[in-house]
């Protein structure tokens, strides 16, 4: 009889989907396969050794993964706009300028 000295728990993107989805599989998938790979990352790199991972854990994740993307889109909407606005202005600069 062999000693077991390791075991490997494995989370794989179809979990992290399901724990979105919360448990109806009649949804369509809600995550992206980048946002999946992210939860994933973000799990392996951050989750607390004393917990573990769990449901809760990745239900967590996913939260975290969502909210920084959102924020991001948000930022970079207000970057293009603040972009738009300085063009806007710069060429009506101009407009006035040549009009003087």
């Amino acid at each position: 009889m062999s000693l077991t000295t390791e075991i490997s728990i494995k989370w794989c993107d179809e979990d992290i989907q399901q724990c979105a989805r919360g448990w109806d599989d009649s949804l369509e998938d809600i995550l992206t396969a980048e946002e999946c790979s992210e939860v994933l990352d973000y799990l392996k790199y951050n989750h607390d050794a004393t917990v573990g991972i769990n449901w809760d854990v990745i239900d967590n994740a996913i939260s975290a993964i969502l909210t920084c993307n959102r924020i991001d889109e948000v930022k970079k909407s207000n970057i293009d706009e603040d972009v738009h606005s300085f063009s806007v202005t710069k060429q009506y600069m101009k407009k006035n300028k040549r009009e003087k």
